[in-house]
């Protein structure tokens, strides 16, 4: 069908005519919303006005940037790269990568708290092992305070003699002991630690302990008794003055080769050794007379010894006081038991006898001698020029040595192993009264006064045989300047010498 042109013209006449002459624009319309941010407020503080683009569609490159502004993460122009003048953000903690509000919060000021997390199980051994390690360390420690307390003791003379070298003193085993531990390096640097036992509470234990010994010291001294032989012919005695014999058997145990007279002046706190040599000429009926071959010749033990003392009766004019007889192996244990002997040898000593068991090898210097070595200087003779009588002159020296340093205070805590000791290996005709006075007297000797003399003789060749006869003149002066315990003076009238 058809269309009038006319009524086309007409009917947009009529629209024009109601939006006005030259035809109304229409309304604008209204702009959309602004699309909601979704960056955080945190993260607004720090964003620049964005600075109108002549074209919106085109990304700025970095040469176009005037560092007056950011472009967050999810808006149009974002490189991954911050060009501004803003401060540098903190670096995150190790294998913890910051969060965006965690960086925010950090370039504000604030510190950054890493956030709690598991452990690995490699981690949680690696801790095990690490308090593991830390627990031994402190028992070690625990440990070497134990030892320390324990070094500081003196340990048991029973135990003490199983763990140290033969030969040595307590005191040096217990030195070397501390040495040791010295030089040791503890495997960490916190090894110092309050010592377990203060000096001061150390040092009254030691008072505690030496008064306790002093009062025991004190009551021995009021039950000892002197002892004293029955010579009524001799008349008075010297207050306080004993003489003891004492002998010592070889290896064989038949022969006494060490005969000594021990004078003790108690009132006068002195002390001397009288040696009779073992080859004196003696009267008796032995194959070979001399004076050591009394004891087997009588059947030894008690028996031996009354023979022998009657023989030394003959040889000095009054009889001992008392003797004591000790064994060459138990002279040994006794000298261990004591911590050994610091003496002087007199020159160089070496015999080597198979068939006696005897071995000895002995440097000449001072030196400290354990039992072994003292029973070889005691019975060696062969390098001397004056052959037994050198060697009588070393066996008293060396009694001398030992009583200066044995009988002491500091040696009491040895009494115990001594009387046991005693009890097995002496023989002796005094109770344990006489022994306790003879011991308390020698405590209390000035032992720088200890005398030591052999009786006067000469050796003479007598039917093919080497003998030591005795010079009664000189004898009898001898024994009263040195030995005896009598107010009467010895004569030669009381001395039966055989020459």
């Amino acid at each position: 069908m058809g269309y009038d042109p006319s009524e086309i013209d007409d009917l947009i006449n009529d629209v024009k005519n109601l939006l006005g002459e030259e035809g109304e624009k229409p309304a604008a319309p209204r702009p959309a919303a602004p699309r909601q941010s979704t960056v955080s407020d945190e993260t607004r503080l720090y964003r620049a006005p964005q600075q109108p683009a002549a074209a919106p569609s085109a990304e700025p490159s970095r040469s176009q940037y005037d560092g007056s502004g950011i472009y967050e993460w999810n808006e149009p122009g974002y490189t991954g790269e911050y060009y501004g003048n803003r401060p540098a953000e903190p670096e995150p903690p190790r294998g913890h990568p910051m969060t965006q509000a965690e960086r925010t919060a950090a370039a504000r000021g604030g510190t950054y708290r890493a956030p709690a997390r598991t452990p690995t199980r490699a981690e949680a051994q690696e801790a095990a092992r690490d308090e593991a390690r830390q627990a031994a360390r402190e028992e070690r420690r625990r440990e070497e305070r134990r030892r320390e307390a324990v070094s500081r003791e003196e340990p048991r003379p029973s135990r003490g003699d199983r763990e140290r070298p033969r030969g040595s003193s307590r005191e040096e085993w217990n030195e070397s002991v501390r040495a040791a531990k010295a030089s040791v390096q503890v495997a960490d640097d916190e090894d110092d630690y309050e010592d377990p036992i203060p000096k001061k509470k150390h040092k009254k234990g030691w008072i505690v302990l030496l008064i306790l010994l002093l009062l025991g010291f004190g009551v021995y001294r009021l039950l000892a008794k002197q002892p004293m032989a029955d010579n009524a012919s001799m008349g008075a005695r010297k207050p306080g003055v004993s003489t003891i014999l004492l002998a010592g058997t070889d290896a064989d145990g038949t022969r006494t080769d060490t005969i000594m007279l021990l004078n003790i002046d108690r009132n006068g706190r002195t002390a001397n050794l009288v040696s009779i040599p073992r080859d004196t000429l003696v009267k008796g009926g032995y194959s070979v007379p001399k004076i050591n071959s009394a004891y087997g010749w009588a059947g030894k033990g008690k028996d031996g010894m009354n023979e022998l003392m009657k023989r030394v009766t003959e040889c000095i004019g009054f009889k001992p006081d008392g003797y004591v007889l000790v064994n060459l192996d138990s002279f040994v244990s006794l000298v261990n038991i004591m911590g050994g002997v610091n003496f002087k040898v007199p020159v160089n000593m070496y015999y080597n006898d198979p068939s006696q068991n005897l071995s000895i090898n002995l440097k000449a210097g001072q030196q400290h001698l354990d039992g072994k070595q003292a029973m070889g200087l005691v019975r060696f003779r062969s390098g001397y020029a004056a052959a037994d009588l050198e060697r009588v002159n070393v066996q008293r020296d060396f009694v001398s040595a030992a009583v200066d340093q044995w009988v002491s205070v500091k040696n009491v805590f040895r009494v115990p192993r001594l009387l046991a000791w005693y009890a097995s290996n002496v023989t002796t005709n005094m109770p344990v009264s006489n022994m306790t006075w003879i011991g308390t007297a020698l405590m209390t000797a000035d032992k720088s006064k200890i005398g030591t003399q052999t009786l006067p003789g000469s050796a003479t060749m007598i039917h093919g045989g080497s003998y030591y006869v005795l010079s009664p003149s000189k004898v009898a002066a001898t024994v009263n300047k040195y030995c005896n315990p009598y107010k009467k003076d010895i004569t030669v009238d009381n001395l039966s010498i055989r020459s």
